[in-house]
């Protein structure tokens, strides 16, 4: 039988996993009734009288909405209309709206409502609306010196800056005008509204002729009244890698840095005096070579004679010398006077005298003795010497002569800037001239009708032989020197404006620009130095436009009428000049690297008289292929930029190795002696390769092999 069980509770509460209510399950919140919110994109306009700008209403459906709503616009200023027109229905799609303001609305700022209903539902919306003239604008040009290769492309960008309140509502159209033949120019995006960014892409025909620092002409127009903006690029349209243009510019090795060189014009040859060696070297224009060295005790200054018969040397102590121009001999030498009873020449010359031969014969010299400093005039036919005092030049003067021998200008050098005229006819100074400052470089035309007066913080003075002034030559910069042409047409003028050394070249008569062309210029030893440059200052110039000039140990023969238009951003490559590796065999080719400040432009690279081959940049420096060479020995290395500028690194490169000849070695039968033997390819560049030396068919021990610094950059000693 079961059991039954009765018992009595009372419910307090309910059980935690028990829901309370009805049918003993918990109650559910109802869902939210369907809405929608609007919104204005952007939220805010400018707008100029007489445009129109657009905005975009968005419906944003909550709670499955699905519906439309009707949207009414209110506080829209006078003169404003709106499309559609409000009221207009508004969907989950959204609308773009219209808003044109016409040209007499009143400036200034509004806020509009946007009210949205559906039914019993509703949103709001505000968007602000600025009413003013257009604003200004400005075309910032990225890069403004571009240089582009036939048969390439270059490219820069261009920031439609907006630059002044007002409305922004507006887009530029761009073009370019003015350009090179065969170039055109594409602008991408055009047009564009301020505040962006445009590319501009120059593009030349592989046809098209070549042209330096063209003005390209860029216009902005604006689009709500054709307002417009200017700016401009320079380009440079160059051939491609390979075929730039070709200068004569070269360097002779001397071993020595002269201060003194002449010109014959007759026999064709430069006399350069080399005082540390003792000597006068003859250099042939046309051969770039020595073609005779003639011993001469502490050579230093020349003057040659108005015949081209002989050249004078002033040489040490007292002693000067006279070389025939044809049998290029020393044909007589003279020990000057001393003990004049007109001149304080008593025992010698303090510094070795710098003579000008004059068409009468005599001589002015100018030096330092112990007592006097200025100009002496030596008369070889009668055998003195004699101080004149009348000159006024006294201690550091300098002086230049006309080719003729008639006239020597002069210039004491000073602060006061005193400058003297000679007359070898007259033998006397009738023209005297102060210019305020120093007057450190002279010129005289080859008959003595015409000088050049270089004055510190003034222009170059074109004067005649009275010293009055004709006109100025338009060079400046730091100027390093002048001189005239053989037949006196033109000026030439070498100087460093804005950082790039030039020659300018001058018409002698109209005293206007002719055209500029790169000077020399090198970094002795290859490294930085205060100032780094050392420039060609010039000492004589021929018939054909070359300058030569003094050099590191050197002569250079300077391309005058290598013309070139130089962008302000043009750099000469000749700071720290190095190639790496400096030499390889003479029958290969060899891959270097030209270490320098950066390219920006692949260069045309030039091994004497060979042109390199695959140039290319890696990185910012600059790679090429020497070619092969059928003879040992160093070259200069020739770098032609597509700014127009040229460097020239002195005996860069070297093919197998060559020694320098510089004296005779002698030891004892039984040898052993040890000798420093200079030279170039001496394989220090050349990881593992070895260095043998042969004297007298014999193998000598080389106990040491080093890059040398006396003997510059590629050259080393074992």
């Amino acid at each position: 039988m079961a059991l039954r069980f009765k018992t009595r509770f009372t419910l307090i509460g309910c059980l935690a996993l028990i829901g309370c209510g009805g049918g003993g399950s918990a109650s559910k919140p109802p869902p939210p009734p369907p809405s929608f919110t609007i919104s204005v994109d952007p939220s805010s306009l400018s707008i100029a009288p007489g445009t129109s700008a657009t905005a975009n209403l968005s419906l944003i459906p909550r709670n499955g909405f699905s519906g439309a709503a009707t949207v009414t616009v209110t506080d829209v200023p006078a003169g404003m209309t709106l499309f559609p027109a409000s009221p207009f229905s508004l969907t989950a799609a959204g609308q773009v709206l219209t808003f044109t303001a016409d040209s007499l609305v009143a400036s200034g700022n509004y806020t509009l409502s946007f009210q949205a209903t559906s039914g019993s539902l509703n949103a709001t919306a505000t968007t602000s609306v600025s009413i003013a003239p257009p604003g200004d604008f400005t075309l910032g040009i990225y890069y403004k010196d571009l240089t582009v290769r036939l048969g390439d492309s270059t490219s820069t960008e261009i920031n439609i800056v907006f630059a002044s309140a007002g409305s922004s509502n507006y887009t530029v159209q761009l073009a370019a005008s003015s350009l090179p033949a065969g170039v055109t120019a594409d602008f991408s995006p055009n047009p564009a509204p301020p505040g962006n960014r445009t590319s501009l892409k120059f593009t030349a025909a592989t046809s098209a002729p070549t042209a330096q620092n063209a003005v390209v002409e860029i216009k902005g127009t604006r689009s709500t009244d054709g307002e417009q903006e200017f700016s401009a690029v320079r380009l440079s349209v160059v051939p491609p890698v390979g075929q730039l243009p070709f200068s004569r510019t070269e360097f002779v090795r001397t071993d020595d840095t002269s201060r003194s060189a002449v010109y014959d014009a007759v026999h064709k040859l430069i006399f350069v005096a080399e005082p540390r060696l003792s000597r006068v070297d003859v250099i042939s224009p046309d051969s770039r070579k020595i073609v005779k060295s003639i011993p001469v005790p502490g050579a230093r200054g020349l003057s040659l004679t108005s015949d081209h018969r002989r050249v004078l040397v002033s040489g040490s102590m007292q002693q000067v010398s006279w070389i025939d121009t044809v049998s290029l001999t020393v044909s007589e030498r003279s020990l000057l006077p001393k003990d004049e009873p007109n001149c304080t020449c008593d025992p010698q010359f303090v510094d070795v005298p710098v003579p000008a031969v004059t068409s009468s014969g005599k001589v002015l010299f100018l030096g330092r003795t112990q007592f006097f400093g200025g100009v002496l005039v030596w008369d070889p036919v009668a055998g003195t010497i004699v101080e004149r005092n009348d000159s006024e030049m006294y201690w550091d003067a300098i002086m230049a002569r006309s080719a003729d021998g008639s006239k020597v200008i002069l210039s004491d050098n000073s602060s006061g800037g005193g400058v003297s005229v000679y007359n070898a006819a007259t033998d006397t100074f009738p023209a005297k001239r102060a210019f305020g400052s120093y007057a450190f470089a002279l010129a005289a035309n080859p008959n003595g009708t015409q000088f050049a007066v270089a004055v510190s913080g003034q222009p170059i003075y074109i004067v005649d032989s009275a010293l009055s002034v004709l006109g100025i030559a338009p060079a400046g910069g730091l100027i390093a020197g002048m001189v005239y042409s053989v037949d006196g047409r033109y000026l030439y003028v070498v100087s460093q404006p804005g950082g790039v050394p030039i020659i300018s070249t001058v018409d002698a008569q109209t005293f206007q620009l002719v055209g500029t062309a790169p000077a020399f210029a090198t970094n002795t030893l290859g490294v930085t130095r205060v100032p780094p440059l050392m420039i060609e200052t010039p000492l004589a110039a021929d018939d054909t436009g070359l300058v030569f000039g003094m050099a590191d140990h050197g002569l250079v023969l300077d391309d005058a009428t290598f013309y070139q238009s130089f962008p302000e951003t043009a750099v000469a490559p000749v700071y720290g000049l190095l190639v790496e590796p400096g030499e390889g065999p003479i029958n290969s080719s060899t891959r270097v690297r030209i270490i320098t400040q950066a390219f920006f432009t692949v260069p045309d690279i030039w091994f004497g008289s060979q042109r390199g081959t695959n140039a290319a940049l890696d990185g910012v420096f600059a790679e090429v292929t020497a070619p092969p060479a059928t003879a040992p020995g160093p070259v200069n290395v020739r770098i032609f930029d597509t700014d127009g500028t040229v460097a020239v690194i002195p005996q860069g490169f070297t093919y197998g190795g060559a020694a320098v000849t510089y004296g005779s070695l002698g030891a004892a039968p039984s040898g052993g002696a040890k000798a420093d033997l200079f030279g170039y390819g001496f394989s220090t560049d050349v990881e593992g390769q070895p260095v043998h030396v042969q004297i007298g068919g014999q193998t000598a021990a080389v106990t040491k092999c080093s890059p040398s610094a006396e003997m510059r950059l590629s050259s080393e000693v074992c």
